[in-house]
């Protein structure tokens, strides 16, 4: 399931990074810029660079990703850290398509891929018994503070000048490997 995760995840990025269903590319880059510009009243754009996605991306997401795969067969928690990265990152999704009843690039993904898959991941593993209740909290809870960190360290480091961009690198690259270094459940 971790690999179909991560696949997942890769075709929401194409959608995401890539091109859109409206046949935008890169179209994400552009709406992030301007949800950040205009929630901190600021002017200038470019905040989220191409180069900042990538490393998003790398850093956090597919570390968290190929750690869930490589520890599968021992561990469940990383794989269900993972469902729930995607889960709060499919239904963020969902929540601004409610929000401006329109398209956003990532939509689609999350509507076919990412929230059946997280869902029936984790419902599941509940009625296997080979997930407790708590751990699939925990495992929700490690996906709302991965986007809280991925935006808020953005802003802190990009924006606010708070610490060096590379620490905020670092600390992404580091709660991309928590799942799997604070697990101890085997699956």
């Amino acid at each position: 399931m971790s690999c179909l995760l991560l696949a997942a995840y890769m075709a929401h990025q194409v959608e995401e990074h890539w091109i859109d269903l409206l046949g935008r590319r890169y179209a994400l880059h552009d709406i992030l810029n301007s949800l950040v510009a205009s929630a901190l009243g600021e002017d200038r754009y470019g905040i989220v660079t191409r180069g900042a996605i990538f490393r998003i991306n790398t850093g956090m997401v597919w570390t968290a990703g190929f750690l869930a795969i490589l520890l599968s067969r021992r561990r469940i928690f990383p794989s269900i850290a993972l469902a729930g990265l995607i889960f709060v990152n499919g239904l963020s999704h969902v929540v601004q398509a409610l929000a401006t009843q329109a398209y956003n690039p990532g939509l689609a993904t999350s509507l076919v891929f990412f929230l059946p898959l997280s869902l029936a991941y984790g419902t599941s593993t509940l009625r296997a018994g080979a997930l407790s209740p708590r751990m699939a909290a925990l495992g929700v809870l490690w996906g709302v503070f991965a986007h809280l960190i991925l935006f808020g360290g953005l802003i802190a480091a990009n924006v606010l000048a708070l610490f060096p961009v590379a620490v905020y690198h670092g600390s992404l690259v580091l709660w991309g490997l928590l799942p799997g270094l604070a697990s101890r459940h085997s699956a």
